[in-house]
């Protein structure tokens, strides 16, 4: 597997320890339903940072299911970082 990339929301990468591991607790370690406990978290920053969006053109949130951006006509955009195995460790994809 050495090589290997992959995208990964920042929460279970690792980018929050403890909200993953709250998460992950919350859903008897169901990967998949912690992906939606994080959009979940996401859409209430999002509702929070709603105003800032709209006006400062560029605001982006570093969330747990990636880093989130709007549009001018207030289209999320999400960009996830992407991982590598390396030496059998996962690093940053560079």
């Amino acid at each position: 597997m050495e090589g290997l990339q992959y995208s990964e929301i920042p929460m279970l990468a690792g980018g929050n320890l403890p909200l993953m591991q709250q998460a992950l607790s919350a859903v008897n370690n169901d990967y998949s339903l912690a992906r939606m406990y994080a959009m979940g978290v996401d859409a209430w920053s999002l509702a929070n940072h709603f105003s800032q969006m709209r006006q400062v053109q560029g605001f982006e949130i570093n969330g747990n299911t990636g880093s989130l951006t709007a549009s001018p006509d207030c289209v999320i955009n999400r960009k996830l970082s992407w991982l590598q195995y390396q030496q059998g460790q996962v690093v940053p994809a560079s």
